[in-house]
């Protein structure tokens, strides 16, 4: 089995990813683009990470989700039924790697 099947066996939720639009409503509220599912470990843990600007800010949920594709915090994530809230939002994205290239990503959430 490869490393790649045995991760994602590890993995138990789908978390939906929809990336950021750049059409605004009529209103001015910024729109997503189709949600994608992919396998992922939610965890529920506070820790302080640095978001986007540096900042040192609290996040309560990590994501680490089994796709090297190119999330940016201004996507939009909702996490399965249960987690509360269902779309927090998005405070860093990391992309850690290995000898394979990027095989995940993981959110920070508020």
């Amino acid at each position: 089995m490869a490393f790649v099947d045995e991760f994602i066996d590890m993995l138990p939720h789908t978390v939906q990813v929809a990336a950021a639009a750049d059409a605004l409503t009529v209103e001015g509220q910024k729109t997503w683009g189709a949600d994608v599912g992919y396998a992922a470990l939610v965890e529920q843990k506070a820790r302080m990470v640095r978001d986007s600007q540096g900042t040192q800010v609290m996040s309560s949920t990590s994501v680490y989700l089994a796709t090297g594709a190119d999330v940016k915090t201004d996507s939009r994530v909702t996490l399965p039924t249960g987690f509360t809230p269902r779309q927090p939002k998005i405070v860093s994205v990391e992309r850690p790697s290995d000898e394979n290239g990027d095989v995940h990503v993981v959110l920070r959430l508020t």
